[in-house]
């Protein structure tokens, strides 16, 4: 399954014909300029410096979520940034969790602080 929303070859629909399939997803999200740069023709983008949530694709994650979840998906979830330890993958990490607790999602993600986890 694979969704890019900048790239007209994908759609949410191809997606969700393989939701049943899917067992691991990675999320990602890129800069609007990268996005610019990439419309339409680049569907695997190696390296964005923004935050899952804080670039152009927070909307097509949270769709894709959404898919996920009323498909009963709980396999692993791969958080793709720039992180090297990083204040981006905090802030990966923070709004991902937000998402899933907004779409009350179950996760094991807890907190940042090592708080207790959801479940």
């Amino acid at each position: 399954m694979y969704y890019c929303p900048w790239n007209p070859s994908t759609s949410m629909e191809s997606a969700e014909r393989f939701l049943l399939r899917v067992s691991h997803v990675h999320v990602k999200d890129v800069t609007p300029q990268l996005a610019e740069e990439a419309r339409g023709r680049d569907t695997g983008i190696g390296l964005s410096a923004s935050a899952i949530g804080g670039g152009v694709n927070a909307e097509g994650v949270r769709r894709c979520v959404e898919m996920l979840k009323k498909g009963g998906f709980s396999g692993a979830v791969s958080l793709e940034c720039d992180a090297r330890g990083g204040p981006i993958m905090e802030e990966s990490l923070v709004w991902f969790r937000a998402l899933l607790d907004d779409l009350e999602y179950p996760h094991d993600l807890g907190n940042l602080q090592g708080g207790e986890n959801k479940r």
